[in-house]
């Protein structure tokens, strides 16, 4: 009996290990570029006074390790992807970096960023904001919140390199912080 169960929690942590993909290995670079420190938090962020709006939503951190926002690829929309992904690992709200978001930009040697991605019942601007965009369609809604555990982030780099990529998980704050 004690066997079985042994044999039951390992593969249990086997399957959580498949189901968030780089969960582990995020924080492991060998000098490699990569993507670490990922947080997320659901929050109600009030930046109406900056003209950004009410960001009722997740603010998703991370932190580059072996380059720079000077790295990431912008000459096109999509230079870095960022998704919030569901227990089913579906994308349930996502925003993009905007083509030429960093071009002339005083934040080329930044190596930690931060992406708005607001629900349903924020008025977040992301013109005013003017690094990240957001499909009507990937928002956060009253459905999907409860669901969310981990956070994909995705970065083209310059001069033909691989993308980066990572998985992290770590809710923090709640689904009534953004329902307001």
């Amino acid at each position: 009996m004690a066997s079985r169960i042994t044999a039951w929690m390992l593969a249990a942590a086997l399957a959580m290990v498949a189901l968030v993909p780089g969960m582990a290995a995020a924080n492991e670079t060998n000098g490699e570029p990569a993507i670490v420190d990922g947080k997320i938090n659901l929050l109600e962020w009030d930046r109406t006074n900056e003209g950004w709006g009410v960001l009722r939503g997740a603010i998703v951190g991370f932190t580059f390790e072996s380059f720079t926002v000077e790295d990431v690829d912008d000459t096109s929309p999509g230079g870095i992807v960022v998704r919030l992904i569901d227990t089913r690992q579906r994308t349930v709200a996502a925003v993009s970096l905007r083509e030429r978001a960093f071009t002339d930009s005083s934040l080329t040697d930044r190596t930690k960023l931060t992406a708005p991605i607001d629900s349903v019942w924020g008025s977040w601007d992301y013109d005013a904001d003017g690094y990240w965009t957001q499909a009507n369609n990937q928002q956060i809604n009253g459905g999907n919140c409860e669901r969310i555990v981990a956070a994909e982030v995705t970065v083209q780099l310059t001069r033909d390199r691989d993308p980066v990529s990572a998985t992290f998980g770590g809710v923090t704050g709640s689904c009534a912080d953004i329902r307001g």
